[in-house]
């Protein structure tokens, strides 16, 4: 299966909104929505990519704020790991469960730490895995006390940081990494290396 995916850094804040499909059928998603560009909507339509599912990993707002105007563009589905006022209707998951969107099928694990509801999007077959605001290229998301840091630390070395190494990790903001790039680099996951303050 060949797929595309592009990513959109929008708004001010720069968040990374992605689309990923396959390239001969145009089944396909939407990771996080927090941003509403009409050219998101064109681009989609130029591609011939049909959103049938867009995927939340956390509920900040820089993530959420163009949910219902996405899901009403496309009608699409949505999954979350919360309740979300503006899609009412949204599968709710978490750890352990499984969502299929189009031809990808995605395991959840939970990344909490920066969010309480923190969730990444592994595809085994496609080697890639969505982790919104959990880890950077170089860095992790911020958490206001020490003990959501190491919540999250932990989480990411007993899941992320297990796939395979040349898994990509298409981050909330900034470039796309990959495993073996965050173990070797990423100084939060070093021994002895704590959040800043």
């Amino acid at each position: 299966m060949i797929i595309k995916s592009f990513v959109f850094d929008a708004g001010p804040l720069e968040v990374n909104q992605v689309l990923m499909a396959d390239e001969q059928t145009g089944e396909g998603l939407m990771v996080d929505a927090g941003v509403f560009h009409n050219s998101v909507i064109e681009f989609a339509a130029d591609q011939g990519i049909k959103v049938s599912k867009i995927l939340i990993t956390h509920m900040h707002a820089d993530h959420v704020a163009a949910l219902a105007d996405y899901a009403k563009a496309w009608d699409a589905s949505v999954v979350a790991p919360a309740p979300v006022s503006a899609a009412p209707g949204a599968r709710i998951v978490g750890e352990g469960d499984t969502v299929q969107a189009g031809p990808f099928e995605f395991e959840i694990f939970q990344t909490s730490g920066h969010t309480p509801e923190s969730i990444s999007y592994y595809c085994k077959d496609q080697s890639l895995c969505f982790v919104g605001d959990a880890i950077f290229a170089g860095a992790v998301g911020g958490t206001p006390l020490d003990e959501l840091h190491a919540e999250q630390i932990g989480h990411l070395q007993r899941t992320i940081m297990t796939l395979p190494p040349e898994t990509e990790l298409f981050s909330g903001h900034g470039p796309l990494t990959t495993v073996e790039i965050e173990k070797a680099a990423n100084p939060f996951l070093q021994p002895g290396f704590t959040r800043l303050p």
